[in-house]
């Protein structure tokens, strides 16, 4: 039976930071837009995705170059084969590129980011097997923007509200008892021409902040298995054999 664990307490990041910033983009096209029944495309639907792997890539690397962050890039096999040189540049950047499946299937490796009743990173296990779990929250750049509506959203709201989510969650927060704080995000949607806005806002003002770790998704799930959660890791793989 696959079981969760919770070490809240536990909980403490490298260098006594008061926030660990989880940032993702997950990477795609079109190709999650299927032919209706008829056999007939959503040309204008299909084509929204594509404008990622086409230009919304390169905005955002320049933009993160420039604000010195790295991320993590959630990339299907299918858009990779594609995109080769897209991918590459990603890499060349110094980001990290994880598997999303080939298609957007569902795929387990050292860690999963798909629950949101959650507030901290927490541990799945099953015979022994340990997967870190570094949860999400509803306030992606889909749920901003909408996510194949190019005309929803306004990236000054969309800025705003980052904004104080973040600032609840840093004000809650201590050495003591940090933060975890992620933002999901789609090349596709925040990569559009204006939309940069709430992206390179929201970076400065948590720059401003200060006392925060960007830590790509492996580096944050390795620190999680090998530090916060080593001992009761330990336990759990002793406990069942």
């Amino acid at each position: 039976m696959l079981k969760e664990y919770h070490y809240d307490h536990l909980i403490r990041w490298p260098r006594g930071e008061r926030a660990a910033v989880f940032l993702t983009f997950d990477f795609q096209g079109g190709e999650d837009v299927k032919p209706d029944k008829n056999g007939i495309l959503n040309y204008e639907m299909w084509s929204q995705g594509e404008y990622g792997p086409h230009h919304a890539i390169y905005r955002l690397l320049r933009i993160l170059k420039e604000e010195n962050i790295k991320a993590t890039f959630l990339t299907c096999g299918a858009i990779a084969e594609r995109f080769p040189e897209a991918v590459q540049a990603i890499l060349d950047h110094g980001h990290v590129v994880e598997g999303h499946g080939y298609n957007h299937e569902i795929a387990r490796f050292v860690f999963n980011t798909n629950c949101f009743h959650e507030e901290l990173p927490f541990l799945w296990e099953k015979d022994g097997k340990l997967l870190v779990e570094l949860p999400r929250q509803p306030f992606g750049d889909g749920t901003l923007f909408g996510h194949r509506h190019g005309e929803y959203g306004n990236p000054y709201h969309g800025l705003e509200t980052w904004k104080a989510y973040f600032d609840e969650l840093y004000s809650e927060s201590s050495p003591e008892h940090p933060k975890y704080i992620p933002f999901t995000m789609h090349p596709y949607i925040i990569g559009r021409p204006g939309r940069t806005l709430a992206l390179r806002g929201i970076i400065q003002h948590m720059k401003q902040a200060g006392n925060l770790w960007f830590p790509t998704g492996i580096e944050l799930a390795e620190w999680c298995l090998d530090n916060v959660f080593q001992a009761e890791c330990q336990k759990l793989r002793a406990s069942a054999g």
